[in-house]
């Protein structure tokens, strides 16, 4: 029977029955690749606790109402919360209230709100540029605007005209009837052309011309998309040091 390796870490299993004077080397070879395999899992746990450690002086060192946005599920960095517009207790996390205040609500005697950023994007204050030309409202903190669909009014829309013709007919004539005249009159003038009884006579001649209508109305005033493109995450608000 010859020897087998474990499936792993292919340390040699000596066969049994086999000579004992080579299973010293084999075992020296085994405990060599043990040793080296957890020589390796140890320098990579050690790095992997130098990168929490960065992780976690760059969250210390963050500022007190530090908004961030977040892309995983619940795993905020340490001292961080959600900006779900949820109220805390101004006893627990007095120092964020001390940035906050009531700006975002509650009631700023045992509880303060944080900033309510769901579905929302952050906007930099107006302060007198009128970049935002009053579309949230009062140049406040916490103010907030903006709609995910809105419709045109007739002032939005360019200027425009609706043109629109009848189909041409060219030069014709419409006909018409005269009624009779009993009392001398004559046509064109002429003797011997009195008229006794309905004569069919013709307009004078328009020439090509063309007769303006009204279209009919298109449209149905529905509201269109008004949300730039965008990645979904969380926004979180530093609220500790610890």
């Amino acid at each position: 029977m010859s020897d087998t390796t474990t499936p792993f870490l292919k340390l040699t299993k000596p066969a049994v029955g086999g000579s004992n004077d080579t299973w010293g080397n084999k075992g020296n070879t085994d405990n060599d690749l043990i040793d080296a395999n957890a020589s390796s899992h140890d320098a990579r746990i050690a790095a992997l606790e130098a990168q929490v450690t960065a992780l976690q002086n760059s969250t210390a060192q963050e500022a007190i109402g530090t908004v961030k946005w977040w892309p995983t599920y619940l795993m905020w960095p340490a001292g961080f919360v959600k900006c779900d517009g949820s109220l805390y207790s101004i006893t627990q996390y007095q120092d964020l209230y001390k940035v906050l205040l009531t700006v975002f609500g509650g009631d700023g005697v045992n509880n303060f709100a944080v900033p309510d950023l769901r579905g929302m994007i952050t906007v930099g204050m107006d302060e007198g540029t009128g970049r935002l030309q009053g579309q949230y409202g009062p140049d406040r903190l916490g103010g907030f605007g903006g709609v995910a669909a809105t419709g045109l009014s007739v002032a939005q829309m360019p200027p425009h005209q609706h043109g629109g013709a009848t189909d041409g007919q060219g030069l014709h004539f419409h006909n018409f009837s005269a009624p009779s005249i009993n009392e001398g009159y004559f046509v064109n003038g002429g003797p011997g052309t009195q008229i006794t009884g309905d004569v069919a006579r013709v307009t004078d001649a328009q020439g090509f011309h063309a007769h303006n209508i009204e279209t009919d109305v298109q449209g149905q005033g529905a509201a269109h998309t008004n949300v730039q493109p965008g990645v979904l995450g969380y926004f979180v608000i530093k609220a500790t040091n610890s």
